[in-house]
């Protein structure tokens, strides 16, 4: 309460009007006035005093009740980890499942507070775990709920089981301690600055109006702050702690006590607008929001441990990161993390060697400016990026130091998207799986016969190859130099590895100069003497001499493939071997033949060919690889600047059904060069250049037969069927439009009912008379011939009509033609029977 001695101003109890005289008795007047208003301060003083010790005392209470309580548990949490729970539930863990853990023991139930993320292990061993995320925890009942993320080694039945995330939670606890003994000493210094405060105020002579008691009040706030404060600490301090200390959860923590000490500033008014314990109090909730938002963010902090840093570029140039003690020291076994790329490294010892595939493969990958050693660690998916390895994926530079390291490394190879990796020719190692979801580009200027990937040992062999992914492999053709076919590069050259898998889904820009015949044996993606082989679900774009070839590749496949050609690309696919299945095959705009199927007691199914600039839509056989016992179905070809398809070098035993051909420049089908008992059916031949079945070429052995079944002929230059030498089994086949229908025979042609062409001389047959002289003979063989068989004859031309032929004998499957004269060259007659 006020004193009455205060309750008007010296002016007016010293009746100063302006007039007085500054003297010895106005002077008195006024000290006895300062008198009496001083006497109420001095009785006051005691009660003052009484007052500030019990202000202490509250707030060392305060402290006591707040505080003790934390550190002990802070003790309880350093023993046994409030991440950590035990649990002897019997349970089996698989991806993707639910589980519910009972935790046993009450004390753990208690203070065991799961983060979002948690580690599932085992007392028993360390080779058995699996990760999950939290749904729910009754802390009454010990339930805990959570869906299994992943399982390493055996997934069960375990009953032994640790639920938690050891490393993160460490940490957090060391740091709960520290931050709990600050805050006390914090506390103490700020209960003693408010009593300080408080005397001053009390023991001041003079002060403004109502000061003395505004003071107190003031005093005291101050200390009520304080203790909130140090009560809000200790509860985000926890948070911080459950946060596992991850890197932002750290940022997190500390937010929150820099969020707790600025509403210490708002309540003693030292920041703008002062407006105190509103002010506070609505700082203290945001700083529970950040240490929640904290929280959330570091959840899989719980699965690391170790030094961090901002990512992988900062290794090369970071000097404060050092072997020993201290904030920065690290010893051999540590783990480095980077915040941003997410990698981890295994800190080496100091005198670590650096790392060769032979001679050293245990060795360091990276080394800090500092001068620590580290290997790199696989992701949580088993892969090692080369991001890791200090390749960059700028585009801008040649990295194949970086690139070739991880790939000697092995393992699971991460070329990730989102990257260009521009690099010289690069070699990958047995066991390797290169996984290209960026872009691997060659690098500028590369010599003759450079390949971007091979496998490295191509004479003794290689083994557990992939490369695989979504992303793209760039020859940089334009950036490449010649104008010959002795200047070429290959994508992927694979020479001798068994079992050797391909799919990534793009590839383009391989160097070739122009698509003209060479002795260079090659291809974008060149496989050869490798077993097993798969090359699949690929697309290929201006690539250079064959897209995809499988050569001499027993049992290999070669499925879902794409080509797109140009001026300087060669045929699409290309593929050799026995055993060999493949399918779904695209070529459009092939520079030479659209494909090409060399392979023995195979299958090929489901071909496109559209545009192929030079020979043959479909080959069927090459020189030394004939494609014997094969079966080859649903192929279409249109618009072939050779034949459609095409049997060659010797192919026997072959078996072609359900095909379109269209547009072809020459034979619709053709076989030639010894190609024997082909059969031919099912099929369509449209606006063939020249013969629609073309079995008359040089080669075609007289005992070939041929076999033509359900074959419609619709327009063609030349015959429907034409034959030479050899026997011709046709049923269901019809041709119109055709510029000499069924054709000229010199052998058999067993010609059944079914088969009908517009211009119906499908037992006319020719044969050369010249030279026989007079009264020479000359014995044709027909199987359709018997001796009650009528054959006619008629000249072909004026020399056989001079040599005046005519059919002397008719026996079984024979009749003899007898000239009259000499026949000179070209002489000849048609025949026909029935």
């Amino acid at each position: 309460m006020t004193s009455n001695a205060f309750r008007q101003p010296l002016s007016s109890a010293l009746n100063i009007d302006g007039q007085e005289r500054f003297d010895l008795a106005f002077l008195r007047r006024l000290l006895q006035a300062i008198d009496v208003r001083l006497q109420p301060l001095q009785e006051q003083q005691a009660s003052a005093e009484d007052l500030l010790d019990n202000l202490q005392g509250l707030t060392l209470d305060r402290i006591n009740n707040i505080l003790t309580p934390a550190i002990q548990q802070v003790f309880e949490l350093t023993s046994r980890g409030f991440l950590i729970a035990n649990s002897a539930t019997e349970a089996t863990i698989a991806i993707g499942d639910v589980h519910t853990f009972i935790v046993g023991d009450e004390t753990e139930r208690e203070l065991f507070t799961p983060s979002p993320f948690t580690a599932l292990t085992r007392l028993g061993t360390t080779e058995d775990y699996g990760i999950a995320r939290t749904i729910s925890y009754d802390q009454e009942t010990g339930e805990y709920e959570c869906l299994v993320l992943s399982v390493y080694g055996s997934g069960g039945p375990h009953s032994d089981w640790v639920i938690g995330a050891l490393a993160g939670s460490t940490i957090a606890q060391y740091s709960l301690f520290a931050d709990a003994q600050v805050l006390r000493e914090a506390m103490n210094s700020e209960s003693a600055e408010a009593v300080e405060a408080a005397r001053d105020w009390a023991e001041k002579p003079s002060a403004p109006d109502g000061a003395d008691t505004m003071s107190a009040r003031t005093a005291a706030k101050l200390a009520t702050v304080a203790a909130l404060a140090a009560d809000k600490n200790r509860v985000g301090a926890q948070a911080w702690a459950e946060s596992d200390a991850e890197p932002q959860g750290v940022a997190g923590a500390k937010s929150a006590k820099v969020w707790s000490e600025r509403s210490h500033s708002w309540a003693e008014g030292t920041e703008p607008g002062g407006v105190g314990t509103k002010s506070s109090k609505e700082h203290s909730v945001d700083a529970g929001q950040k240490a929640d938002e904290a929280a959330d963010s570091a959840a899989m902090a719980a699965l690391y441990d170790g030094v961090w840093l901002s990512n992988s570029a900062a290794i090369d140039t970071n000097e404060t990161l050092s072997y020993g003690p201290g904030a920065s020291g690290v010893s051999e076994g540590d783990t480095v993390q980077t915040r941003e790329d997410r990698f981890s490294f295994r800190v080496l010892a100091e005198d670590a060697d650096p790392f060769h595939a032979t001679t050293n493969p245990t060795g360091y990958h990276r080394i800090t400016s500092g001068g620590v050693k580290l290997r790199v660690l696989p992701g949580a998916d088993g892969s090692k990026s080369v991001l890791a390895f200090g390749a960059t994926g700028a585009g801008i530079v040649t990295e194949t130091t970086a690139l070739q390291t991880a790939l000697n490394v092995g393992g699971k190879v991460l070329f990730p998207a989102g990257y260009l990796f521009q690099s010289a020719p690069l070699t990958v190692s047995s066991d390797t799986t290169v996984i290209i979801d960026g872009t691997l580009r060659m690098a500028p200027s590369q010599p003759a016969g450079s390949s971007l990937l091979s496998n490295s040992d191509q004479v003794g062999g290689n083994v557990g190859q992939r490369i695989i992914g979504k992303g793209t492999l760039d020859g940089n053709k334009a950036n490449q130099s010649g104008t010959t076919n002795a200047v070429w590069h290959n994508l992927v050259d694979i020479d001798n590895s068994p079992g050797f898998e391909f799919a990534v889904a793009n590839i383009k820009g391989n160097y070739f100069p122009t698509a003209t015949p060479s002795d260079n044996t090659t291809g974008a993606v060149y496989v050869r003497n490798s077993p097993g082989a798969k090359v699949h679900d690929s697309r290929a774009d201006d690539y250079g001499r064959e897209a995809f070839w499988c050569q001499n590749c027993d049992r290999s496949q070669m499925r879902n493939l794409e080509t797109y050609g140009g001026v300087d690309s060669w045929s699409g696919m290309q593929q050799s071997g026995d055993y060999c299945q493949s399918s779904g095959w695209t070529s459009k705009d092939a520079g030479a033949s659209g494909a090409s199927f060399d392979c023995r007691w195979s299958s090929l199914e489901g071909v496109t060919i559209h545009a192929n600039a030079f020979f043959n839509g479909l080959n069927i056989g090459h020189a030394g690889v004939p494609g014997d016992g094969s079966t080859i179905s649903g192929v279409v070809c249109v618009g072939s600047a050779g034949n459609g398809i095409n049997f060659g070098a010797s192919t026997t035993g072959v078996t072609l059904s359900g095909f379109t051909v269209k547009d072809c420049a020459s034979e619709g089908v053709n076989c030639s060069d010894g190609a024997n008992r082909i059969t031919v059916s099912d099929g369509l031949i449209e606006n063939a250049g020249s013969d629609a079945l073309n079995l008359f070429a040089t080669g075609v052995v007289a005992a070939s037969v041929f076999n033509v079944h359900g074959v419609e002929v619709v327009s063609a230059g030349g015959y429907a069927i034409r034959a030479d030498g050899c026997t011709v089994n046709a049923t269901g086949v019809s041709g119109k439009g055709t510029a000499g229908a069924v054709g000229r025979f010199n052998g058999a042609f067993v010609y059944p009912s079914g088969c009908h062409f517009d211009r119906e001389v499908a037992k006319y047959a020719y044969q050369d008379v010249a030279g026989r002289g007079a009264g020479g003979t000359v014995t044709v063989t027909n199987a359709n011939i018997t001796a009650a068989t009528l054959v006619t004859i008629q000249p072909a031309n004026a020399n056989g009509a001079a040599a005046q032929p005519y059919v002397s004998t008719v026996n079984d499957g024979s009749f003899v033609i007898t000239t009259v004269n000499n026949g000179a060259s070209g002489a000849g007659v048609r025949y026909w029977v029935g």
